[in-house]
């Protein structure tokens, strides 16, 4: 006997019912409202002591600021993206992760002494235990293993190997998890979105609570970062992936001047604005640059200074989860749509996978609108692991046998969250 034919449906009915709980204990926001900015009318906005400039200029009004570090990282996840598929996969992608040896990078923007592993292993919510960079690195060698094995064979139910997606083969295991893109995704939440929304944004880093403060005297290197609060506000910018000068570029269509959580923000921007008046890309964008303005006017020696406008400055961090968060939602929808609609088991595959990273990628964020544990619903709803919520508990999913059924129910999860998102044409 099927014990999954028994199981799915009783996990289905679960999934079900807490959301309906949710639907009746909770007032679900009008479409009008979630996603209204917490900094109020920009056109009327101003600082008392600095002048808001129109992009994140810290090599100007900013100034002086950086984030190599993650640039480094953004240009080593660049190169695993790009290397993760190619047939056979002949690239050590658990030895890159770690930048072993610190040569493990060809183009001059990634290399360096910086790692994607270490950032990792600093996860904020799991209190240092490095399991999630584990998981990451065991399904790295998963891929790199079932490529070499099985790049010459046709995938079907059951068995791995290749898929046709256009003009693309994907590789595929024998339970149609596409390993490239899952890996890509769970990257975007543990390294991009957690150092970004959980780490640097956080009150002891970005914010209040940092020992070292706004103050010009007490940073490490003015000359290079500026203030700590800033430096610490700059390094959640960089893992944002936008070009500082030019993002949101309307005229760059493929993804406005930004790469990674800053092309997906983009994507969906008309949709949002569509529907709410909000375009996400723009919004995300002004509220780091408000931020940044922020702690920009409130530096100087004396301590009363530093925390000029420390409300908007607040409200700026607040705005920059939510339109990221929105923009991974909207993600998540999107894949699940065109899933939902693929006339080919192959583009189905890939979107599915998609799908399940995004969702997974939401999971690391602890304040998110999307709880962890609604994140985990909505991954059991397609078939993972009731009892493991890491990413181990992707093995239990096979893609093959997922229904519509399922796949609209993880819909409407998400859409308890983001209400409308899924009626919003992504």
């Amino acid at each position: 006997m099927n014990t999954k034919s028994i199981l799915l449906p009783a996990i289905i009915s679960l999934v079900a019912f807490a959301q309906c709980g949710k639907s009746e204990m909770q007032e679900s926001a009008p479409l009008s409202g979630f996603l209204t900015s917490n900094l109020g009318d920009g056109d009327s906005l101003s600082l008392v002591n600095f002048t808001i400039p129109s992009s994140y200029d810290i090599v100007g009004s900013l100034g002086p600021g950086t984030y190599y570090g993650q640039k480094r990282r953004l240009a080593q996840l660049q190169e695993i993206k790009d290397s993760s598929r190619n047939e056979p996969i002949k690239w050590d992608l658990r030895a890159a992760l770690a930048n072993e040896n610190q040569n493990m990078f060809k183009s001059d923007e990634a290399q360096g002494s910086e790692n994607i592993r270490t950032k990792i292993d600093e996860l904020n919510f799991d209190n240092g235990n490095t399991s999630v960079a584990d998981d990451i690195a065991s399904l790295a060698d998963s891929l790199v293993q079932s490529s070499q094995a099985n790049y010459m064979k046709v995938a079907v139910n059951g068995t791995a190997g290749m898929i046709t997606t256009g003009d693309k083969k994907r590789h595929v295991s024998a339970n149609g998890l596409e390993y490239a893109e899952i890996l890509e995704k769970s990257l975007y939440g543990a390294l991009l979105y957690d150092q970004m929304v959980d780490d640097y944004l956080s009150d002891i880093q970005s914010g209040v609570d940092n020992e070292e403060g706004n103050n010009v005297q007490s940073a490490e290197n003015y000359e290079l970062y500026g203030t700590e609060r800033q430096h610490k506000f700059d390094e959640a910018f960089g893992y944002f992936g936008a070009m500082a000068a030019t993002y949101p570029n309307p005229a760059n269509t493929s993804n406005g001047d930004g790469v990674f959580l800053a092309n997906y923000t983009f994507d969906f921007s008309d949709e949002t604005e569509a529907m709410y008046g909000v375009n996400l890309a723009k919004a995300a964008m002004r509220a780091f640059i408000v931020g940044r303005s922020v702690l920009k006017a409130g530096q100087g020696n004396d301590v009363t200074q530093e925390n000029t406008n420390e409300e908007l400055f607040n409200a700026a961090r607040e705005d920059i989860r939510l339109y990221v968060e929105a923009g991974m939602a909207a993600s998540a929808i999107h894949y699940l749509n065109e899933a939902i609609t693929d006339v080919s088991e192959a583009e189905k595959l890939h979107h599915l996978s998609e799908a399940l990273g995004f969702i997974y990628a939401m999971s690391f964020n602890s304040e998110g609108r999307l709880t962890v544990e609604e994140s985990h619903e909505a991954l059991m709803a397609l078939g993972w692991s009731a009892i493991d919520s890491s990413l181990n508990g992707i093995y239990d999913i096979n893609l093959w046998d997922v229904t519509d059924e399922q796949m609209n129910m993880v819909i409407d999860i998400i859409d308890e969250s983001f209400p409308g998102f899924k009626n919003a044409g992504f």
